[in-house]
């Protein structure tokens, strides 16, 4: 992809971020407001939600909102849906001392473990998304501490006795 490509889908999804978290704001103004207001009718309410440009809310929709503070910041935060992920997962990998522990873990796992194992059973393991799995044991690999056999979902991961570097 070119710079321009990149600066491109890079304003579009900064737009769609804007527009998102706007989104979510107006819900819950719009859902404080109303729930200070029970006495409203659900003509009024309708009539509301359609001048404060909501018009696609549902019943439903107002049930599923957030109620404490808390959901509200979590639903109203700024993270990318996959830092979130990455951040769910309990790993930490954002900086050079997260990555460093995470592959240490990952060795000490294949260390102990006999055999091959395929990438996805590090992670049921070791935590952590796919993503940052593969990049724990690529970097792995690159450092000599884990050797792999084949391809795509085929392929499988062990711990080598000797490494030129253990992370």
């Amino acid at each position: 992809m070119s710079k321009r490509g990149k600066v491109e889908s890079s304003t579009k999804s900064m737009k769609a971020e804007y527009n998102s978290a706007i989104e979510n704001a107006k819900i819950m103004a719009f859902s404080q407001v109303v729930s200070r207001h029970r006495e409203i009718s659900l003509k009024d309410l309708a009539d509301f939600a359609n001048e404060v440009g909501l018009q696609h809310l549902t019943l439903g929709d107002l049930a599923d909102l957030p109620r404490s503070p808390e959901e509200w910041r979590k639903r109203l935060s700024l993270v990318p849906a996959k830092a979130s992920k990455a951040l769910a997962s309990g790993v930490n990998t954002r900086t050079p001392k997260g990555r460093e522990e995470f592959a240490k873990k990952i060795h000490e796992f294949l260390m102990n473990h006999e055999g091959w194992v395929s990438a996805p059973d590090v992670g049921n393991s070791c935590g952590g998304t796919p993503l940052q799995v593969r990049k724990a044991l690529n970097t792995l690999i690159e450092d000599g501490a884990v050797d792999y056999k084949g391809r795509a979902r085929g392929t499988r991961y062990r711990s080598v006795k000797k490494a030129k570097r253990v992370t």
